[in-house]
């Protein structure tokens, strides 16, 4: 149990979810972030510079996200 522990605690840390939780994702995980619609729609909300249109497009493959990009178009926009 400790080794897989010692294992996670390495892993972890370099997930595109880990990172979007804890502020430490950047420009270049976005391409992992789009593989995922929830992660697709974090990051276009959270990471100054995304690419909104390829969020987006990742984002919409689910609708409760497609939903959420139209609800905070202003946020995505900078308005």
């Amino acid at each position: 149990m400790l080794s897989k522990i010692r294992e996670d605690a390495v892993i972890v840390p370099k997930t595109i979810g880990y990172k979007l939780n804890n502020g430490l994702a950047t420009l270049a995980d976005e391409d992992e972030a789009c593989t995922k619609p929830l992660w697709a729609y974090n990051f276009a909300k959270n990471i100054p510079g995304a690419d909104i249109g390829k969020c987006q497009e990742a984002a919409c493959k689910d609708p409760e996200y497609a939903y959420r990009i139209v609800a905070d178009i202003r946020i995505f926009l900078g308005i």
